[in-house]
Order: structure tokens, then C-alpha cells, then sequence
């Protein structure tokens, strides 16, 4: 496959928005050169070179490929046939079962840019989101991991900061 531009643009980029500490936030992201190797246990299984890929509920779709995982293996994904709309970004939940999308955000560009503020102010975790600018409106929903149900993870303005 292919990579689409703006995904190798985003991943070129990912040394900006790169985290150290642990947590849901990305911190690994995909090697362009080895883009498959971040496929694994998503798409297929390694070991045995099972395709994981599957159209029951649940299931890893063909359209979906991973660019990052944060700290406990989650994947932040796309879905290849969305280039049209500027490739909405997914999250979901690793081990619990089932794959469920959850939108992230509206564009990957919204995505990074998201990411980038965050980076930019410092912010330590946990944080409280009114420290965060105006321009920017990051609402983190979470039900603990003890039974996390949504995560939103929303850029109100796509200008810049």
C-alpha cells in the first residue's frame, strides 16, 4: 500500500508531538519505511501470519491502519477510504475484546494540531482542560479503564496557536 501524503507528512512530524510520559496520549508512532510493523496485532498476527482483518462486529477493518499507539498499545488509526475528508483519526480500546472506533478527531491535521498544543504548554497530566488556551477545546471524556466507555478528543478551531 501506498501511504497517503498527508499521513507521511504527519508521521514525518510526530518528533514534535511526541510524549515521554506514560499514558493515552500517542507516544509511538509509525516508521514510514516499516509501516507494516505497526500493523501488527491489528491487522495480523506475527507470529503465526494470521489476518486479523475481519467484517464481523468487532473486527479489525480492511480500510483501518495504525500511525501510533500510546503506552498501553491503543491504536490511533485512519481508515484508508476517508482520504476524501481528510482522514478522520480513530482510537480504540486494546484488549478489550472487541475493535471499537471511536472519532477523535474530524481530520488528521486537527489531530496534529490538537497534539501540538498540548506539547506546546507543558502540560502536565492530569491536567485541567481551562488551562489550556481558548482557541483550543479538548474534551477528554473518559469512564475509567475500569469500564471506559467514550473517549473524545475534539479541536474546536483549526487555527492556529
Amino acid at each position: 500500500m501506498e501511504l497517503p501524503k498527508q499521513l507521511i507528512r504527519f508521521i514525518n512530524n510526530s518528533s514534535e508531538i511526541s510524549y515521554d510520559y506514560i499514558g493515552y496520549l500517542p507516544n509511538c508512532y509509525a516508521d514510514i519505511d516499516n509501516f507494516n510493523k505497526t500493523q501488527e496485532g491489528y491487522r495480523y498476527n506475527s507470529i503465526t501470519n494470521e489476518c486479523l482483518v475481519s467484517s464481523d462486529f468487532g473486527g479489525w477493518r480492511n480500510e483501518w491502519y495504525v500511525f501510533a499507539v500510546n503506552d498501553m498499545d491503543d491504536p490511533f488509526f485512519i481508515d484508508i477510504s476517508q482520504e476524501n475528508i481528510g482522514f478522520p483519526v480513530y482510537f480504540a480500546w486494546h484488549g478489550a475484546g472487541t475493535w471499537t472506533q471511536i472519532k477523535i478527531t474530524d481530520t488528521l491535521e486537527q489531530f496534529e494540531q490538537a497534539l501540538k498544543v498540548v506539547k506546546d504548554y507543558e502540560i502536565h497530566f492530569p491536567f485541567e482542560l481551562k488551562s489550556l488556551p481558548l482557541k483550543t477545546d479538548l474534551n477528554f471524556k473518559a469512564s475509567g479503564i475500569t469500564g471506559v466507555s467514550q473517549v473524545t478528543f475534539r479541536v474546536a478551531s483549526t487555527s492556529s496557536v
